[in-house]
């Protein structure tokens, strides 16, 4: 068997991990917006509720304390937000005829010694 990597093969290993990023990057994105939603409303809650002239200390108290978790929490999310934004992959292009021609151009058998029986030099037309 040819243990000879193909001359594109870190490419295409480079394309899949840029794949899988951009692909977590969407899903971070995604869960870190609806997180975002959830914690506005719970700020926006607790916001009008302090506003209430009623409430005993110990629920004041614990309004703010939750009010500052949310806004903490909030700026975490923003954080992650903004990485995720700026994790952009480009596309391109290629023009695979060129690259079979730049490959063959070089020489490149397929086997580590550039004979045997996946050379494509000692290949013979069925």
């Amino acid at each position: 068997m040819n243990d000879t990597p193909l001359p594109w093969a870190a490419g295409t290993d480079q394309l899949a991990r840029m794949n899988r990023m951009a692909t977590i990057a969407r899903l971070v994105a995604g869960l870190t917006h609806e997180l975002n939603n959830s914690l506005q409303i719970i700020g926006g809650t607790v916001e009008l509720l302090a506003d209430r002239m009623d409430l005993p200390p110990d629920v004041a108290t614990k309004l703010q304390r939750i009010a500052g978790q949310s806004e903490k929490a909030t700026l975490a999310i923003r954080q992650v937000l903004g990485y995720t934004r700026e994790v952009a992959f480009e596309t391109a292009s290629v023009d695979v005829a060129a690259t079979v021609r730049q490959v063959v151009s070089t020489g490149w058998t397929g086997h580590p010694h550039g004979s045997g029986p996946t050379s494509m030099r000692s290949r013979r037309p069925c």
